[in-house]
């Protein structure tokens, strides 16, 4: 994983190169749930030293992406040390499919 230092001008937790391949292969795939596995928390503020959310610039651009993607299924596997949770994120635009 890509990771700049927090004191920066502008952090970065993923990069640009990261970030791009993430949102290309989530949109290429046909899967029905999508996995993305990450040391680090993603959707909550989480405690350990470094979550997502704390780079914010590129936590709101990864989300934002995600959005206007209206990718389905995709499951964030998270956590630190200390703790583990399971969120459930309802969005607005997102279909559920029974084949």
């Amino acid at each position: 994983m890509f990771k700049t230092a927090l004191n920066q001008d502008e952090p970065e937790f993923f990069g640009d190169n990261q970030m791009n391949r993430f949102i290309n292969e989530i949109m290429g795939s046909n899967a029905a749930f999508k996995f993305i596995i990450c040391g680090n928390s993603i959707l909550t503020e989480g405690e350990d030293d470094e979550p997502f959310q704390d780079y914010s610039k590129e936590y709101e651009e990864f989300m934002r992406r995600l959005h206007l993607s209206r990718i389905n299924g995709i499951v964030f596997i998270t956590g630190d040390t200390d703790k583990t949770e399971l969120i459930k994120e309802d969005r607005k635009y997102a279909t559920l499919s029974t084949s």
